[in-house]
């Protein structure tokens, strides 16, 4: 669906809170074939799904890749060719039309006719109505009829802070009231993070760890499906949006390795290369040896995250974090990777919020100064640090560990690598069984608002506030920019939070890094999108072969 006229008040809410990021290369002229029905696009996946329940902070790591495909949202992103990579236009999806009160505590949301679940079991294709909006609100957020379940908290409760209920006035209106003004509420509200759950599949199983159905355009099919080799996803015949989605199917291929993945994808076996699975090497390689491919080069608007653990030795101390942050060689390593000097980060910022010249007053580059603070804080003979990693031999993510060891050992610090499978190393780092990791996304997962990287994970309070923070100054800005409408006075707020996390150095941040996504030739109208990254829209890709 194409840009469609919606009502909102406080245009503020909408707005982004960093400036522009680069953007990706586009093909040589645009695409004007028209779109073809059938084919199959195989997807390659690193790993199997552990479940498929996103709200579970527990010891399995859910496969969100799929929450785009099987589930809609209230509304959605405009992914139209105008709109640009890091730019967020909201589009009408589960609710065709929305609005928000001017003292921005109430959103009321009137949901389109005639959407229905997929017609499997046990949900059987009923209609979506505004009572399966509060139920899932209430799941997500752990409120209502879920706040004296003894469930976990949910992960993304945070997207709805301050909620204090949602009224349903008709089968197709519902209204969430929140106790206080709550800026990010609008851009939450159409997160792929946020999808309407059916609670037919919670009244079976207690949870929705092992079975994924929604209203997408996508749905999965089990028995075409192979746990450690393949799972598919077959086209919804009744998906609301007619006449998509184009592809009959989307298969993912489980391959846990980069090279076999590149060699999958010049044997045109899979489809398209994910950012993940390319640097500046093979992005090269696959222009040269696949040359009807199509390879979109951009700079990502979040930084690679140094997470480090306030609350674990010897990062208990300032002194030692601000030694780690000011010993990277930043200009070495982005040269190294990419072939040129990449713009510096803060932890807690966005592309655009800073630039290059505020980032590196702020950040410093200075081995000297980093050996006299380890003195400070009691190790004049250096220290060791626990490092924990998960292998991926030829990522760009091995080579900045490699890097960073070798940059800290000249100061005197030895970071000690320790190797972790996805099934430890992110359960680790909520379980507070760390002491300093590397993510080469941003720290919340989700680049929906820039409230994510902040309140998310670094406010006292937060369950994904992995570093262990408790700063009361803080947290007051991080709450502050909540219920701000005004948005270059919350984009202030942003710089202001964002310059004392490096002041204080509770979290650490490298560059804004090239990134490349590359498809075949013969995949059409598909484009790199920052936002919900990890929910490509195959539901708008055709095949043309």
């Amino acid at each position: 669906m194409r840009r469609t006229a919606y009502v909102v008040g406080l245009v503020a809410l909408l707005a982004l809170a960093c400036g522009p990021a680069a953007q990706p290369e586009a093909p040589a002229a645009p695409e004007t074939d028209q779109p073809r029905s059938g084919g199959q696009l195989n997807q390659p996946v690193g790993n199997c799904p552990f479940d498929w329940d996103l709200t579970y902070n527990g010891k399995t790591q859910p496969m969100y890749h799929g929450q785009g495909l099987a589930y809609n949202s209230l509304v959605g992103f405009d992914r139209s060719p105008e709109v640009k990579y890091d730019e967020q236009v909201m589009r009408p999806e589960i609710a065709e039309r929305w609005e928000v009160a001017p003292d921005g505590k109430t959103f009321t949301y009137y949901l389109r006719k005639g959407v229905k679940f997929a017609n499997l079991p046990p949900v059987n294709g009923r209609e979506i109505t505004a009572q399966d909006v509060k139920w899932s609100f209430e799941y997500q957020s752990r409120t209502g009829q879920f706040k004296d379940v003894k469930l976990p908290p949910g992960t993304m409760a945070f997207m709805y802070d301050g909620l204090e209920r949602v009224d349903v006035p008709d089968p197709y209106t519902a209204v969430v009231r929140l106790r206080e003004p709550f800026v990010p509420f609008a851009i939450y509200a159409a997160s792929r993070w946020n999808p309407i759950f059916p609670r037919e599949v919670y009244e079976e199983d207690g949870h929705f760890k092992d079975r994924i159905i929604g209203s997408g355009p996508f749905q999965l099919d089990p028995a075409a499906s192979q746990k450690g080799t393949r799972w598919v996803f077959k086209k919804n015949p009744d998906y609301w949006d007619a006449g998509k989605p184009y592809l009959d199917a989307v298969r993912w291929i489980v391959l846990p390795d980069t090279s076999t993945t590149h060699a999958a994808f010049r044997s045109r076996q899979i489809d398209w290369l994910d950012r993940g699975d390319l640097d500046l090497r093979s992005q090269q390689e696959v222009r040269n040896t696949v040359p009807d491919a199509v390879v979109a080069e951009y700079e990502y608007p979040a930084g690679g995250w140094l997470v480090m653990n306030n609350r674990s030795a010897p990062l208990d101390k300032v002194e030692v974090r601000k030694a780690l942050v000011m010993a990277i060689d930043r200009d070495q390593i982005s040269q190294t990777l990419f072939g040129k000097k990449q713009p510096w980060a803060l932890a807690g910022s966005m592309n655009g919020l800073f630039t290059d010249e505020e980032a590196k007053r702020i950040l410093k580059y200075d081995p000297a100064e980093a050996k006299r603070l380890l003195a400070q804080a009691g190790y004049p003979n250096g220290v060791e640090i626990e490092f924990q990693y998960r292998p991926q031999p030829g990522s760009i993510s091995h080579s900045i560990h490699e890097l960073l060891q070798a940059q800290w050992r000249q100061v005197g610090i030895k970071a000690n690598l320790e190797a972790h499978t996805a099934a430890t190393y992110a359960p680790n780092r909520r379980s507070n069984n760390y002491t300093l990791q590397f993510l080469t996304w941003a720290c919340g997962g989700s680049l929906d608002d820039h409230d994510t990287t902040l309140n998310s994970c670094f406010h006292s309070t937060s369950p994904y506030n992995v570093h262990g923070v408790s700063d009361p100054a803080l947290d007051k800005l991080l709450i502050q920019q909540r219920s701000e409408t005004d948005p270059e006075k919350r984009r202030q707020i942003f710089r202001q939070a964002a310059t004392l996390i490096a002041e204080k150095a509770y979290g650490g941040s490298l560059f804004y890094p090239l990134q490349w996504e590359a498809w075949q030739g013969y995949v059409k109208n598909y484009r790199p999108y920052a936002i919900n990254r990890h929910s490509q829209p195959w539901w708008e890709v055709w095949l043309d072969k």
